[in-house]
Formats: C-alpha cells, sequence, structure tokens
C-alpha cells in the first residue's frame, strides 16, 4: 500500500435515522439488516457511511451486507460493511469508533479480511478519518465519486 493515504470527506449532515430507547441504552433502526441495533459510536459511524451511500450516492440497499460474517480454517470473522456490485465483493469497509484512531492493528484487520473476500476497493472509517484503497490500480482513491461509479459498472 502506497504510505500517501488520502482522506475522503465524511461531512456530519442531518440524516434520517430512526431512534428508540431500550431499558438501558438507544437504538437505531439500521436501514439494511431491518432491525434495531444498538447507538454504540461505531455503529454511528457504519450508519453515518450507509446513509451517505443510499440516500446522497443512490447505492441500493440490496448491495450491502452489514455485520457479515467469513471463515477460514481457524476462525470466523465478522466485517463490518460490504457492498458488492454484480455479485462480486466490490468495497469492503472496516468502521471504528472516533477514539479508535486508525493504526497498524485496524489495517491488518482489514487486510485478514481481504485475503478471504478479494474484493476490488478497500477502507475504513471512524467518522474523522475515512481512507479507501483501490486494490485494482494500487493507490488511494480521491473521491467518493470515483467509488461509486465502480460500484455501478455493469
Amino acid at each position: 500500500m502506497s504510505r500517501k493515504i488520502h482522506f475522503l470527506p465524511l461531512e456530519p449532515k442531518e440524516r434520517a435515522f430512526r431512534f428508540r430507547k431500550n431499558e438501558n441504552y438507544r437504538e437505531v433502526f439500521d436501514i439494511i439488516r431491518k432491525k434495531w441495533v444498538a447507538w454504540t459510536k461505531e455503529e454511528m459511524v457504519r450508519q453515518h457511511i450507509i446513509h451517505l451511500l443510499v440516500e446522497d450516492w443512490k447505492i441500493p440497499k440490496s448491495r450491502f451486507q452489514v455485520e457479515g460474517s467469513i471463515q477460514n480454517a481457524e476462525r470466523k470473522f465478522r466485517f463490518d460493511v460490504l457492498i458488492t456490485s454484480y455479485e462480486q465483493p466490490c468495497l469492503l469497509l472496516e468502521c471504528k469508533s472516533p477514539k479508535v484512531s486508525i493504526n497498524s492493528t485496524a489495517i491488518d484487520q482489514l487486510l485478514n479480511y481481504q485475503s478471504l473476500l478479494k474484493s476490488r476497493f478497500i477502507g475504513w472509517s471512524n467518522g474523522q478519518q475515512t481512507a479507501i484503497y483501490d486494490t485494482k490500480t494500487i493507490s488511494w482513491i480521491s473521491s467518493w465519486q470515483i467509488l461509486v461509479e465502480e460500484i455501478s459498472k455493469k
């Protein structure tokens, strides 16, 4: 991977999140999983990116998998977001809490998932920093539009 990371803007924008109060915590309705989930700091990042891609960039919900599982010979893993393009893995995205910096541990986790899924794009976000790497061109993408165009290609 190239050392010079290009970060994409993730503008804090008012989103149409649906909330409810559980006995002990707040929940948000996940439009992809179609269920209520705990509103954690990591979930906040995941939901902002999902809504950005669905509402602003018009990526069909049917292309998303959220908190899916994959398995190798030794272990089972849970990825955060996978977007497919014509049934092929296109974007594998790892979401972290804003307090978690993107470090070698986060990158190793993402690369471990990538070794199993072989996605065209891999990336991570903690809400403050979002970076997506194109494994085909071996470079960091410079805009959301580049990603969306590739996801939408036939």
